[in-house]
């Protein structure tokens, strides 16, 4: 192809030349009306000598065009000039992505490179809900703006040199073989979605590990490696990719068409869905995990101290509640029994016929004179000598406390009882002497 630069295609003017191909040379040319930068693919003129080219073009030209997506060039216009076909297409500021893996090597950002790829999944998706396939995915066709946007370009360039030409020459078959689905190497009658998959599965792992799987000396040795060799393990080269997204690669990568992703939608929610849960590196994920269960771990102490205080405070109140119907009811007295003294030792307790009257109350171990209970510390009971014993007896108990926390002081609950009731902190009353048994008096009556 001879030189455009200078010459003008319709109303643009080339200006520079950004590219070139096996099928077409890229220029940036600018519009006199409308003052704009564009980009002009030239077919190469060899390539557009098939007879029923012009209409294919046309065809093509205007499916694409009707593609509107952030991450796909839009297409302007198209035409031919002595013998020249060309496409005019927006201007996109920036660097190919294959310049960007020669600069910077494999992406030290994994979800940087998943996202480049989340993003173009997206435009094929599209695309291939409208029955578009671009057939020629690979990192020199996706141009990265300044703002760091993907965008997809030649979307139907592939499929249009190809349909009626069954080009052999290196480099203008059917793609580019380190990225060629193996159904395209092989020849297929169609291709379909599953092959943009495949190559964009491949471009996703010459990201992540600054290679593509398969290299050789020639393009054809190249398509043999990718239709018979298993796809070398990206983990191998990159060990921070986490096994999941391995997987989607993998997957993506798959021999058979039908083992692969059926469109790039899926491909694409798959990796939505590991970016969103974490799990695109190595070890992110477990440790999430771990930081999860050890948040929910410090929960528990806090919520059984909870509960302890809860209880104590149901204690108090039922408590109070007793000792207030006591009070109404003027009892004489009341008796608290202890119950460090075994029932073994009170032969008054144990001779009572009516030893049911004496219940087991918690009291303080020491109560302090104004007949303060320590709730949590009581313990021992005892039971009252049958003479101390009033003829109505208060008998005050107390619902068992819960166990109190390590670091809360143990709950006080405070009775102010009656002069008539008062709690004695003075030790029992020694215990009387038993009481000996009296033969009964002969029978004199005979």
């Amino acid at each position: 192809m001879t030189d455009m630069l200078g010459r003008t295609l319709g109303p643009y003017t080339i200006t520079e030349r950004l590219g070139r191909g096996g099928m077409a040379e890229v220029y940036k040319a600018f519009h006199t009306g409308l003052a704009v930068h564009r980009a002009i693919k030239v077919i190469h003129p060899d390539l557009a000598a098939a007879a029923d080219f012009r209409t294919r073009f046309q065809q093509e030209a205007q499916a694409v065009a009707s593609l509107r997506h952030r991450n796909i060039v839009q297409v302007n216009d198209f035409g031919s000039q002595d013998g020249t076909f060309y496409m005019v297409m927006e201007f996109v500021d920036g660097q190919d992505l294959k310049k960007v893996i020669q600069t910077e090597g494999a992406m030290r950002s994994i979800p940087r490179a998943v996202d480049i790829v989340i993003q173009l999944a997206d435009a094929l998706a599209y695309a291939h809900e409208r029955h578009i396939v671009h057939r020629d995915v690979k990192p020199e066709n996706v141009m990265v703006s300044r703002d760091g946007t993907p965008v997809l370009m030649d979307f139907g360039i592939a499929r249009l040199l190809t349909e009626g030409t069954r080009l052999t020459q290196t480099g203008t078959s059917m793609g580019t073989p380190a990225y060629m689905a193996p159904e395209q190497a092989t020849g297929a009658a169609v291709v379909g979605p599953p092959a943009d998959v495949y190559a964009l599965s491949i471009v996703l792992y010459e990201l992540l590990t600054g290679q593509v799987p398969f290299s050789a000396d020639t393009p054809v040795a190249m398509m043999i490696k990718a239709i018979n060799e298993p796809l070398p393990s990206p983990r191998r080269l990159r060990s921070d990719v986490s096994e999941a997204l391995e997987s989607v690669i993998l997957t993506g990568s798959a021999k058979r068409p039908q083992d692969r992703y059926p469109t790039a939608a899926h491909l694409r929610d798959d990796l939505r869905a590991l970016a969103a849960d974490g799990g695109l590196v190595e070890g992110q994920a477990a440790a999430a995990t771990v930081a999860s269960g050890a948040t929910r771990a410090a929960s528990v102490p806090r919520s059984r101290a909870a509960l302890l205080a809860s209880a104590a405070l149901f204690v108090a109140a039922s408590a109070g509640a007793v000792w207030w119907y006591l009070s109404e009811e003027e009892l004489p007295a009341a008796e608290v029994v202890r119950q460090d003294t075994p029932a073994s030792e009170t032969p008054a307790a144990a001779a009572d016929s009516e030893a049911n009257e004496a219940e087991i109350v918690r009291a303080a171990a020491a109560p302090p004179a104004t007949g303060t209970m320590d709730v949590a510390d009581a313990a021992a009971t005892a039971t009252a000598p049958p003479t101390a014993r009033p003829e109505r007896v208060a008998q005050l108990t107390l619902p068992k406390a819960a166990p109190a926390s390590a670091t809360a002081a143990p709950a006080q609950l405070a009775i102010t009882t009656p002069p008539s009731a008062a709690v004695e902190s003075t030790p029992p009353a020694p215990t009387p002497a038993p009481i000996r048994e009296v033969p009964a008096a002969p029978d004199d009556t005979r």
